[in-house]
C-alpha cells in the first residue's frame, strides 16, 4: 500500500494577503440581529454565547 502526500508550495505574499484578510475580517462587528436571526431559526442555542457588538 502507497501513500501520496499532495504538498502546495508555499507562497509567503499569498500567505501574508491572507492572514491580513482574516484579521480584518475578525475585527468586524456581527451585527446584534444577526445572532437573533441564528436563534430565531435554531441554528444557534438560544443560550449560545456571542460576539457582544
Amino acid at each position: 500500500m502507497s501513500t501520496t502526500t499532495a504538498v502546495a508550495p508555499l507562497n509567503i505574499q499569498d500567505a501574508e494577503a491572507r492572514i491580513a484578510e482574516d484579521l480584518g475580517a475578525l475585527a468586524e462587528d456581527v451585527p446584534t440581529a444577526f445572532w437573533n436571526s441564528l436563534r430565531e431559526q435554531e441554528i444557534i442555542a438560544a443560550d449560545a454565547p456571542v460576539p457582544v457588538s
